[in-house]
């Protein structure tokens, strides 16, 4: 549910840590967690933030899909991004951490701009057409 449903892709990769699921590779959440964090360490993104982002990330995934499944609401992925940007600079403020808007940055709320991740991260954003 938090990797392999259709529409978190566009969650993990449009959202905070740009990052593109490997579903074929995906054993385990157990395993995939200790994979991504592992590597996900050797950016420039701080330990504990790099785990927030995480742990933010799966609990407003788990919350849309209760909420797709009890509510019958459809899953918006750029409500779910906007939800965890939001929660992050909570976090932030409630850690007394000093928000920090490099490491917050994601997507732009508009969606009308892009916005190059960090190197070496590629991405390329193609409509439907």
């Amino acid at each position: 549910m938090l990797l392999l449903c259709p529409w978190v892709d566009l969650v993990w990769f449009s959202g905070l840590l740009n990052y593109k699921i490997d579903k074929p590779n995906i054993n385990t959440f157990d395993k995939w967690l200790l994979k991504c964090t592992t590597e996900g360490l050797k950016t420039n993104k701080g330990k504990g933030c790099f785990l927030d982002i995480i742990d933010v990330t799966c609990w407003t995934i788990w919350k849309t899909r209760n909420q797709a499944s009890f509510d019958h609401v459809q899953p918006q992925p750029h409500l779910a991004i906007q939800t965890i940007i939001l929660k992050m600079e909570q976090l932030s403020v409630i850690n007394n951490r000093k928000s920090d808007r490099s490491i917050l940055e994601g997507p732009s709320p508009n969606f009308d701009s892009w916005t190059a991740p960090e190197a070496p991260i590629i991405k390329v954003n193609i409509d439907v057409s």
